[in-house]
């Protein structure tokens, strides 16, 4: 109670001072209260710096754990891998034990057979040598010579019976090209076919093409391959290249001839000439006298005049268009030689027309004949044998001639004209 007494009046006093400071007793300064505030927060700074290197750290251990993970998935499969090798060399190694076995027991049966058989021949040796009084030496060197032959015999029977299988083993010296084939006591390097070379050498591809040893025909190509070669039948024959026959494109029409060319076949190809009258390479053949508007129809040079004209007029107009064209031909009336190339003509450069168009002939003397002073041909243009007169026209409806009257106004078909008759 006392001492309750003499703090109450402690603080009663210190009210009463001027210089009294209640924070004395009441709170921290300002000052410590930062200080623990810096304190904490250097704390928590602390605190988050070492959260992420624990996380850093657990990231990486991950990873590390992932790859250590895959790398004895990986060893795993090795092992399998080196394990089932090892089983089937075992298994390899038992056959050919049991091989090696099932030799030597016959082995052993052929060896004792020829020692019985060796004691006898000995025997047989002896009763033949004592029957025929030879000497002694001379049983000796046969005796000799018999048991030289039986070791020559043991040896190569060891040498089998130990035959080491260097291919299988890996303990050749082949080149890694060249193939190896096991033999007794030995082994031997082989290079696959279309190659050379063996042993300790490489196997090189033969060029069966360069040196001439191919099977190709005459008309095909050879193309070298590894191990081997190619044949292809040159263009313009056909055959799998070992036999190739000749392609007739003139008869096939595979060719590439222009219309007014002859296709002639050849050996693996073909030859275009232009026809007589047209000048080209035989691929493009054109009438360097007949240029537009005349046209050119298997030598023969036309044109046909939309206008019409009676007979005498159709000749001046078909002799203008010479004189305009600067030809050094002249031109008038058409006299085809063929009746079935000019209906080829009319149809291709007056299609649709069913009008008649005069042709250069008239009918004097009894006879039909050309303006040139030649006779009409029967056979060409039959309807021309009429005897009633006049001058001809072409009648496209009937492919053929007729006789018309010489005034009357029709169409008119023109020809270069190279001499009269």
């Amino acid at each position: 109670m006392k001492l309750y007494l003499a703090q109450t009046l402690m603080v009663t006093l210190a009210v009463a001072s001027q210089d009294f400071d209640l924070t004395l007793f009441c709170c921290p300064t300002n000052d410590q209260i930062l200080t623990e505030l810096h304190k904490v927060q250097d704390i928590d700074d602390k605190l988050a710096t070492l959260t992420s290197t624990v996380r850093r750290l657990q990231e990486a251990m991950t990873k590390q754990h992932t790859a250590v993970i895959h790398q004895v998935e990986i060893t795993r499969r090795q092992v399998e891998e080196l394990t089932d090798k090892i089983t089937e060399m075992e298994a390899k190694r038992g056959e050919n034990d049991q091989q090696l076995s099932e030799f030597m027991a016959g082995t052993e049966d052929y060896l004792s057979t020829v020692a019985s058989r060796f004691q006898e021949l000995l025997e047989i040796l002896e009763k033949q040598y004592k029957a025929t009084g030879r000497s002694s030496q001379e049983l000796e060197r046969k005796i000799r010579i018999l048991d030289i032959l039986q070791r020559q015999t043991a040896v190569d029977i060891y040498t089998i019976m130990a035959d080491v299988d260097e291919c299988l083993l890996g303990n050749d010296t082949c080149h890694p090209t060249a193939n190896c084939n096991n033999n007794a006591g030995s082994f031997s390097c082989l290079c696959g076919a279309g190659h050379v070379g063996g042993g300790d050498l490489p196997c090189v591809d033969i060029n069966e093409c360069a040196e001439g040893t191919h099977d190709c025909h005459g008309n095909a190509t050879c193309t070298n391959l590894k191990g081997g070669f190619n044949c292809t039948c040159l263009p313009g024959y056909v055959g799998d290249g070992r036999t190739c026959a000749d392609v007739d494109e003139c008869k096939d029409g595979s060719h590439a001839c222009h219309r007014h060319a002859l296709c002639t076949n050849t050996g693996g190809g073909y030859v275009c000439t232009c026809y007589r009258g047209y000048t080209g390479n035989g691929f493009n053949c054109t009438d360097p006298l007949c240029e537009e508007p005349f046209y050119t129809t298997m030598g023969e040079c036309f044109h046909f005049l939309k206008e019409y004209y009676n007979w005498e007029e159709a000749r001046a107009a078909c002799k203008r268009l010479g004189e305009d064209s600067d030809l050094p031909v002249t031109f008038d009336l058409a006299q085809p030689r063929n009746l079935t190339t000019f209906r080829a003509f009319m149809q291709e450069r007056a299609p649709g027309v069913e009008e008649l168009a005069w042709l250069g002939a008239v009918f004097h003397t009894l006879k039909w004949r050309w303006i040139s002073g030649s006779l009409v041909d029967g056979e060409a243009w039959p309807l021309l044998n009429d005897e009633r007169g006049g001058c001809a026209a072409y009648v496209p409806f009937a492919g053929s001639a007729r006789s018309i009257q010489c005034h009357f106004r029709i169409h008119a078909v023109c020809e270069r004209v190279k001499q009269y008759y």
